[in-house]
């Protein structure tokens, strides 16, 4: 792995982890208003906001996956990526509509794969 690459995982890490921190700042803020306080913080829609949010998430535990397998084994990293959607679905920061627009796409993508190795 290139010298200057090697880094990279840990200051996206580090960048993802602290960027909630310094927004929500000193205030008490809970995790179902996290979007609202940062699009407030943001001047951004509350949409935006919630997807926002969404990805900082999925990026917090999709990267070390990600560079954990190196792209070689596609199942860890849809089951960690689901998993994490679901969460956050659950928390209400992304919308149902989007998540199973995801879920049909990869259902095509996946049956396009198996009907080629068949």
């Amino acid at each position: 792995m290139n010298r200057k690459l090697a880094y990279l995982p840990l200051f996206l890490v580090l960048t993802l982890t602290f960027t909630p921190l310094v927004f929500a700042g000193e205030n008490d803020v809970s995790l179902t208003d996290f979007p609202q306080y940062l699009g407030n913080n943001l001047s951004i829609t509350l949409f935006q906001a919630q997807i926002l949010c969404s990805c900082i998430v999925l990026a917090l535990f999709m990267l070390p996956v990600l560079f954990w397998d190196r792209g070689k084994h596609s199942l860890g990293t849809l089951v960690v990526g689901f998993s994490v959607l679901s969460f956050c679905v659950a928390m209400t920061w992304f919308p149902i509509w989007s998540f199973a627009i995801i879920v049909l796409l990869i259902a095509v993508m996946l049956g396009a794969k198996f009907k080629d190795a068949i």
